[in-house]
């Protein structure tokens, strides 16, 4: 009798419960379905459904879809709601095997976005196998890759992290490019010693390794100690990366001339061709110094005369149109060479057009060496003077561009400029917006 009994419990349960197969071929199916209509919702939906499905096979399947989705003629805000939701789906799958499978091709797979990928799920499972291999990938070759382990290993406030983090501070300490300054800023954090070198951390790690607990550690902000020599500053924007392009509003705007500092001229009150004596318009004595154009040219060449050799940079302006330096898919050294032919294409820079800022960053991003843009502009979008652009989609666009690469931006207004847009795309890409006043 008991036996009969435990066969029909079996039975109603494999009748009342679609098996596992069933399930993710379902949620697979209207995954398809969905993509080929391109129903952004039922896309997302049918991911919801693969991670109930809690499998391996799950997991795999949506780690190859999610590096397909530039293919499949989706529009930018689409692309990135729904790579969204594959991390998601990815971050709900609890199978230990599945689990297993995700740790071990965040440390072993060969595509470089996969890894980035897995790194931003990893980075939430607390164990000592997701902090290792967090840890292997920041020695990873490919900078998008290391910078993203760094940045886990900070959040998780790893151990196991840290014997990494020191040897890569002590690999990049004579060049201090953004790889090292992220990695100090780790171990700060991590550690709560800021020391000055990595040798002073390697014996540090010797004495304390083995009882140290970073839960005990308290932190606050990093201010990083860069020795006797200090970094350029853009408007006072430090600049640390080695790997650089400028992005330079050069429309008609950028004639304005801004009210003297030491007036403390209201926010709003420039005048557009800088002509007259009023100060309340902010032209002054038509001090030809505080054209934004003249202003933002020979803070750039500042910068530029000041880089090392061992950076790598270009130059993008922008108006009715996206022009550079040299060719925009490149970087180029600060030679004495190089420098001098960008100052003397700065110089010869004018103010006029219109503002298409988003054409500019398109340009950027197709560079593949940079890892660093610096933003500069006073205005809003806009490709006729009238309309300005809907600047959601600007920002869905770099979204959508930078969801690997991890490129850092730092935005650069002058008063006028579109401030929310500008905040936000610094906010939403590692960097930080400063006001130009």
């Amino acid at each position: 009798m008991k036996k009969a009994l435990s066969i029909l419990f079996a039975l109603s349960f494999l009748i009342s419960t679609p098996t596992l197969a069933n399930s993710y071929t379902s949620a697979k199916k209207k995954y398809k379905k969905a993509l080929r209509t391109k129903n952004v919702d039922q896309i997302i939906e049918a991911l919801q459904e693969l991670a109930k499905t809690n499998s391996l096979k799950a997991v795999k399947y949506i780690l190859t879809e999610a590096l397909r989705l530039d293919y499949y003629g989706l529009d930018d805000a689409a692309v990135v709601k729904i790579y969204d939701a594959a991390l998601e789906a990815l971050r709900e799958i609890s199978d230990k095997k599945a689990i297993q499978y995700s740790i071990k091709k965040c440390a072993s797979h060969r595509s470089w976005q996969v890894r980035v990928m897995l790194i931003d799920v990893v980075k939430r499972y607390n164990s000592k196998a997701a902090a290792k291999a967090i840890a292997k990938n920041i020695k990873h070759k490919h900078q998008p890759v290391a910078l993203a382990a760094i940045q886990a290993a900070k959040e998780m406030r790893s151990k196991e992290c840290i014997p990494n983090l020191i040897y890569v501070l002590k690999k990049q300490k004579k060049r201090k490019n953004l790889t090292w300054i992220e990695t100090k800023k780790a171990l700060v954090h991590i550690t709560g010693k800021d020391f000055d070198t990595a040798e002073e951390y390697s014996k540090w790690w010797k004495m304390a390794g083995s009882h140290f607990n970073p839960n005990r550690v308290s932190y606050g902000n990093t201010i990083i100690r860069l020795g006797k020599k200090k970094p350029p500053k853009l408007f006072g924007t430090e600049i640390f990366s080695k790997r650089i392009i400028f992005v330079l509003d050069v429309s008609g705007s950028m004639t304005a001339v801004d009210p003297p500092s030491n007036e403390g001229g209201r926010p709003g009150t420039i005048s557009p061709s800088g002509g007259g004596n009023n100060p309340a318009t902010g032209g002054g004595q038509n001090n030809e110094s505080r054209r934004r154009i003249t202003r933002a040219k020979n803070e750039l060449i500042k910068v530029v005369k000041m880089l090392d050799r061992d950076v790598k940079f270009n130059i993008i302006v922008f108006s009715s149109n996206v022009r550079s330096w040299k060719a925009p898919e490149k970087l180029f050294w600060a030679s004495p060479g190089n420098k001098a032919s960008a100052i003397k294409w700065v110089q010869g820079l004018s103010a006029n057009g219109f503002t298409w800022t988003d054409e500019a960053l398109k340009e950027a991003f197709k560079n593949q060496e940079v890892n660093t843009i610096y933003l500069l502009s006073d205005g809003s979008p806009t490709k006729d003077g009238q309309n300005m652009m809907d600047t959601n989609k600007i920002l869905e666009m770099v979204k959508k561009l930078n969801r690997f690469r991890k490129i850092r931006i730092f935005t650069l207004g002058f008063i006028g400029a579109n401030r929310p847009f500008m905040q936000s795309l610094a906010e939403q890409n590692n960097g930080k917006y400063r006001d130009i006043k």
